[in-house]
């Protein structure tokens, strides 16, 4: 079957995205306490490429979070919290965050990333996560191309681009400051007919 172009359409959220097992949603004040786990650790930062935040870094970051959830103009993000409801005495609440960005809408060009808290990994949270937006980015919002960028370093946000499909396009070198330190940031892609191409393959 044949992949037919969408003109780009606006999108907002504004309640939750559903998948199997999470929920994936606005942010809410309430988030704080969730949020400021995982903006404070370093192998988040280093995968985001920022330096990690204080409390109050990460709740002005949650601020700006919580208005993220329209996607129209060149520039616009959609922000969500991945959240994990909670089973018995498991872990629950904010696990991470997943973000969509609309880089130029004349172009159709959109960025994903897309982060899950340490004590959350190997659970296959952010492929789920990720999944469910990047359905969206093509099916609803009507992109081209989305890619991500991340710390070469950042070896698990590799292999969660290879699951979903997107190829590595190149590798940066001394790309960005961050800190003190140099880093080489990795660019990963995928288009529209790849993505409905492996949909039809793997029955997503």
């Amino acid at each position: 079957m044949g992949f037919t172009e969408q003109p780009l359409r606006a999108v907002e959220v504004r309640g939750p995205l559903m998948t199997e097992r999470l929920a994936l949603r606005p942010f809410e004040t309430d988030d704080l306490a969730d949020v400021v786990l995982y903006e404070a650790s370093t192998e988040i930062a280093e995968c985001t490429l920022r330096e990690p935040r204080s409390p109050d870094e990460a709740a002005r970051a949650l601020a700006e979070r919580i208005r993220n959830v329209r996607l129209e103009r060149s520039g616009d993000r959609l922000d969500l919290a991945i959240d994990l409801p909670g089973i018995g005495d498991g872990l629950s609440g904010v696990i991470g965050e997943i973000t969509l960005e609309l880089l130029d809408r004349q172009d159709r060009q959109g960025r994903l990333s897309c982060v899950v808290r340490p004590d959350a990994n190997g659970e296959g949270y952010g492929l789920e996560a990720a999944s469910r937006v990047l359905e969206v980015a093509f099916t609803e919002v009507g992109l081209h191309r989305v890619t991500a960028r991340f710390d070469s370093r950042c070896t698990g946000a590799a292999a969660l681009a290879t699951r979903l499909g997107m190829r590595h396009e190149g590798r940066l070198v001394h790309d960005l400051r961050v800190g003190e330190r140099w880093v080489d940031t990795d660019i990963f892609g995928i288009l529209d007919v790849e993505w409905a191409a492996r949909k039809s393959i793997d029955g997503l």
